[in-house]
């Protein structure tokens, strides 16, 4: 009974005490929020502009708001340049203060209305006012500021923080009071609680031991200790069965876990390798479209052109013309001197494909040169423009009468002519797989994306075989170059060809 007495009084001083406690945390929350005891400081942020020679200035006299004083924020802008600065506007984003971004100026600028400009080597200001519109928290000020110099625009970004807000009755001043009123409970309820949780539970111990030794027996105490040796052998049993099945299932999910990662990490990686390809195969799908549209159809074009005015001349049709004939070739010598200072290579989707213009490039220019004469060729070249019509070439004919003579004896001379500049229709076997070969490269990246993956196909002009001229007087490399190409077209592209030898009655010489 006295006891119960006892803790029932313990219960009562311990509700009283932490109701006191519970008050006295109220007060403190409700009327004291201090500020926080950090001082105030100014911030200064700068940006160097190099490639424009110049820097932006902030200055914010203060990087904490109390009360809701304004504060000044002075940006300045420096022109170090040798040139003005034209159109400079300033952008502000400042979450949590009041801005009126619509009357911006900056002193120090001249000239007159909307043409004011920032001279060289001077400076001018901004003065904003910032007041605080958050109750709390910390934020940042984003500046932003743009102008034209020497007729380019410019701009520069700078960000001008932190800046906290602690005014009265904010977020940031109710977490401190809780967190004082949190410490006040930490240092004085736990005591109280824990003697009235230690009166209690020895109220409970005492009634508890009372009972045990009025109900139980040694009889039941000896009953009860044999179930309960053999329950504890029952259930540690179960508990090494439950462990040992526990680690198989855990080392089985091991298993799997790290299998499942290998594929993962192999289909990732495989899932990145066709991106990359994927990738790598559009940008030079895009490169060789271009490509074939600027250069290779056109090459196409006019080997085909060629090959179709060689075709009325050898035939004896009536619309034949030598003079058509010498602007296709004209035209083919100024792409080809033009492709070589531009781009200087073939590029396709083949090897082969390339090995095998650049071989007949090779030979139709070595050929052609030879034939005509570098200087002649050099002297011409200056004059035919990539653009002519048939009409601009006759304009201009009389400024290539030097060439041309060189063209009408080639011309003339007879297939199989063992001559040093060889016979113009020795090359059109060239000519015809130059054409042949191009036109199927630069098409074959439209026959894969653009027709449907269907099966492109070699067109050459002329009746099987090709025939290469192999002249006696020719140099190794010039040789070299004849086998190539009849090599290549025959293994990489299915036609059949024949290489003649033109036998020479005079002296070797260069091609």
């Amino acid at each position: 009974m006295v006891s119960k007495l006892l803790s029932k009084r313990v219960l009562w001083i311990g509700s009283l005490a932490a109701l006191a406690l519970v008050a006295l945390g109220m007060l403190l929350f409700l009327f004291f929020p201090a500020a926080d005891a950090h001082p105030s400081e100014s911030i200064i942020r700068s940006i160097d502009q190099k490639t424009a020679q110049v820097r932006i200035q902030a200055l914010v006299d203060r990087n904490r708001f109390e009360d809701d004083s304004p504060a000044t924020l002075q940006i300045t802008i420096q022109n170090d340049s040798a040139q003005p600065l034209a159109n400079l506007h300033l952008a502000l984003s400042a979450p949590g203060f009041e801005l009126n971004q619509s009357k911006l100026a900056c002193d120090g600028m001249t000239g007159p209305g909307d043409d004011r400009q920032l001279s060289t080597h001077t400076n001018c200001r901004y003065k904003i006012d910032l007041a605080p519109a958050a109750r709390s928290g910390t934020y940042g000020i984003a500046l932003y500021a743009s102008w034209n110099q020497s007729r380019t625009a410019q701009h520069a970004s700078l960000l001008v923080g932190p800046i906290s807000i602690d005014r009265p009755w904010g977020a940031a001043r109710w977490t401190r009071a809780g967190r004082s009123l949190g410490n006040l409970f930490k240092d004085l309820t736990l005591p109280i609680l824990l003697a009235v949780l230690g009166a209690v539970f020895a109220t409970i111990q005492s009634d508890r031991e009372a009972q045990r030794r009025a109900d139980e027996s040694q009889r039941e105490i000896d009953r009860a200790a044999r179930e309960k040796k053999l329950e504890e052998d029952r259930i540690e049993a179960d508990r090494l069965r439950q462990e040992a099945r526990i680690a198989a299932e855990k080392a089985a999910e091991e298993i799997r876990i790290a299998a499942d990662q290998a594929k993962e990490e192999a289909r990732r990686i495989a899932e990145a390798e066709e991106a990359e390809r994927q990738e790598v195969r559009r940008l030079l799908l895009e490169r060789v479209m271009a490509l074939a549209e600027q250069h290779y159809l056109p090459f196409v074009g006019i080997a085909r052109l060629i090959l179709n005015e060689a075709d009325k001349i050898a035939t004896k049709r009536p619309d034949a013309s030598a003079q058509k004939l010498f602007f296709q070739v004209l035209l083919l010598l100024r792409r080809m001197e033009t492709f070589k200072l531009t781009k200087g290579g073939i590029f396709f989707s083949s090897r082969d494909g390339e090995r095998a213009v650049g071989a007949a490039w090779y030979l139709l220019r070595i050929g052609m040169y030879a034939a005509l004469g570098d200087a002649e060729v050099a002297e011409a070249l200056k004059v035919v423009k990539p653009k002519w019509n048939y009409a601009s070439y006759l304009a201009e004919f009389s400024k290539l009468d030097a060439l041309w003579k060189n063209f009408e004896a080639w011309l003339a001379e007879p297939l199989m002519s063992s001559a040093l500049t060889g016979s113009f229709w020795q090359i059109l076997g060239t000519v015809d797989a130059f054409q042949a070969v191009m036109a199927f490269e630069a098409d074959k990246a439209l026959t894969k994306y653009w027709y449907n993956n269907e099966q492109g196909r070699v067109e050459f002009r002329q009746a099987a075989p090709t025939i290469l001229y192999d002249p006696a007087a020719a140099d190794p490399p010039f040789k070299k170059q004849i086998a190539e190409l009849g090599t290549l077209l025959n293994n990489s592209f299915g036609r059949s060809v024949t290489i003649l030898p033109i036998p020479s009655t005079t002296h070797p010489v260069s091609c």
